[in-house]
């Protein structure tokens, strides 16, 4: 029967190749999710700027609801503001304009905005600066 030290030594080495395997594989796998991560944050980054770009250029688009000369890009909650009638001095109404693109919708707060409009829960307010 060999002796126990006879044993040792080879077990040591397996371990030891195993580590090395496992740790080849590991680091292998890590490039591969570091790799879709980034290609994930690269185009989700795309999409972000094409919606920017389409916000800015909406205006310019054929079936936009004002006249770009009468849209306010505001980019707080709505995308635009629209005065139709404002360049012949008769201003129709106020439209609170937002621009998406593809399959966004509305977000949260968006949903808010659209409920205060649709429930006549706008105002308008002078707010006057007092000088000396």
């Amino acid at each position: 029967m060999p002796g126990l030290d006879t044993l040792i030594i080879p077990l040591i080495l397996a371990a030891i190749i195993l580590y090395v395997i496992g740790y080849a594989h590991g680091k292998r796998e890590a490039k591969v999710v570091v790799k879709t991560e980034r290609k994930k944050a690269v185009k989700a980054s795309r999409k972000v700027l094409t919606g920017k770009i389409n916000e800015r250029l909406a205006p310019l688009l054929p079936d936009f609801p004002v006249n770009p000369s009468e849209a306010c890009f505001v980019n707080f909650g709505v995308d635009y503001l629209g005065f139709p009638g404002y360049h012949e001095g008769n201003i129709r109404e106020v439209i609170f304009i937002e621009v998406k693109s593809n399959s966004a919708r509305l977000t949260g707060r968006q949903k808010q905005i659209k409920q205060c409009i649709e429930d006549g829960r706008v105002r308008f307010v002078t707010y006057k600066i007092s000088g000396e």
